[in-house]
């Protein structure tokens, strides 16, 4: 009983409430601790390069330099190469450039970086040597084959990227001419047309004081033999008579005969067999062709046939068959001349190529060694005695089928007999000038 009236007892106070306090975000303040200050502060400089190597051709590469702000670097008096500094926010460009190396040897120099009287780099620089020469050594030496224009190209290896020269004698420039391919600096010349069996050059590169020499030729296969129209002029008739005018003067007609041109026994030499003037007397006609003068000649004292010579009741010396020979021969009026004696001169043509034929016109010609001009040939036994024809303004061009032939003729029955006698110099009266 007193136990239940003490819990009620107790139950019945009131105690006060205590609530815990609101804290709204407290703020912690965190101690401040300031930077040490330092005198001498030390910076780190960096370059992104050690060195730099330049191939052969022009270019440009940079040195980037960070965490220096007065960069400097001399002023260069080279002749390959330039330094200039670009500064920025952060860095310093160093920009270095060089010109292409004409030569075949490597180059190199130095460029020093600083700050200050502070040197803080010297960065080396190197270029390498060009390369110029033909790619395929053996075109050192081209042919052009035909008589039509071609082409041929060259490569060439050129590492300094420089347009190179190309030299080309004023004497050729008429039919050679030369192209380069800037991309592949490949060379292409080009031969026009050709109306000569063979002719030569020789050009030239140049890159810086470097040459290159290039022999060009332009040859046309040479096929002399064939089919010709043999036209001359001659003052003999076809049975070997000399032909003159009322003055007693050579006289000289224009004759055409269609031939055949043949390799003779000997190199180099052409023979006319058939279809000659006086052809009981000349069984063949024989010229040389000299390849070095590309000339078609008719050297002296060739025999080509032979004549009958009579003979003489008072010498006593009976008839007899005698070599035809030919003789150089000078058909001027006044002036002109057999020449027995000559042996080392020639009554030459050169060879001409026109609308793809070849065709030979004998000119007039002066012997230096003995001052003799020779316009002619003289076929005879002798330089004075038994002539059966004389050979002036001979041509020689492709029968083509269209031309008509004009041989000699006959002599007339009735003609004047003249002085008596051997007929004289072609040009000259009978008689005059032995």
């Amino acid at each position: 009983m007193l136990l239940s009236l003490f819990w009620i007892t107790a139950c019945s106070e009131e105690d006060p409430i205590v609530e815990d306090p609101i804290v709204k975000d407290p703020i912690v303040e965190d101690p401040i601790v300031e930077d040490p200050i330092v005198e001498n502060p030390v910076v780190e400089i960096g370059f992104d390069k050690a060195e730099i190597l330049f191939k052969a051709s022009a270019g440009a590469d940079t040195i980037k330099v960070t965490g220096a702000k007065n960069v400097e670097t001399p002023v260069y008096d080279g002749t390959w190469f330039e330094v200039e500094t670009v500064k920025t926010d952060a860095d310093t460009i160093v920009i270095i450039r060089t010109s292409a190396n004409l030569t075949s040897n490597e180059r190199k120099t130095t460029v020093s970086i600083s700050v200050g009287e502070d040197t803080l780099r010297t960065v080396p620089i190197t270029q390498e040597g060009s390369v110029f020469a033909l790619t395929d050594t053996s075109d050192d030496a081209i042919e052009f084959d035909g008589r039509q224009g071609s082409d041929l190209s060259i490569n060439v290896t050129n590492t300094a990227e420089v347009l190179y020269s190309v030299i080309i004698p004023n004497k050729d420039k008429e039919w050679l001419i030369a192209t380069i391919d800037e991309e592949t600096w490949t060379l292409t010349l080009t031969a026009a047309p050709s109306n000569t069996i063979k002719r030569e050059s020789t050009v030239r590169l140049i890159s810086g004081k470097r040459k290159i020499d290039i022999s060009v030729a332009q040859i046309v296969p040479l096929t002399i033999e064939g089919n010709y129209i043999f036209e001359y002029e001659n003052c003999y008739s076809l049975d070997g008579k000399l032909i003159e005018d009322e003055e007693w003067n050579a006289k000289y007609d224009n004759y055409r005969r269609k031939v055949v041109l043949e390799a003779g026994s000997e190199e180099g030499t052409y023979v006319i067999k058939e279809n000659l003037p006086v052809p009981e007397n000349i069984i063949s006609f024989v010229f040389v062709y000299d390849d070095s003068e590309q000339k078609l000649k008719i050297l002296p004292n060739q025999e080509i046939g032979e004549v009958w010579a009579p003979g003489s009741i008072l010498l006593g010396t009976p008839g007899a068959f005698r070599p035809l020979k030919t003789f150089l021969t000078n058909t001027d009026p006044l002036t002109g001349s057999v020449y027995g004696g000559d042996a080392d001169g020639s009554y030459d043509a050169p060879l001409v190529i026109q609308n793809g034929l070849i065709q030979f016109t004998f000119e007039k010609i002066k012997n230096v060694a003995t001052g003799h001009t020779y316009d002619a040939i003289t076929v005879a036994a002798t330089a004075s005695a038994s002539k059966v024809a004389v050979f002036k303004n001979i041509k020689l061009y492709p029968y083509t089928g269209d031309i008509e032939e004009k041989p000699e003729v006959l002599a007339p029955t009735e003609i004047d007999p003249g002085l008596p006698g051997d007929p004289g110099l072609p040009g000259l009266p009978p008689g005059i000038g032995f």
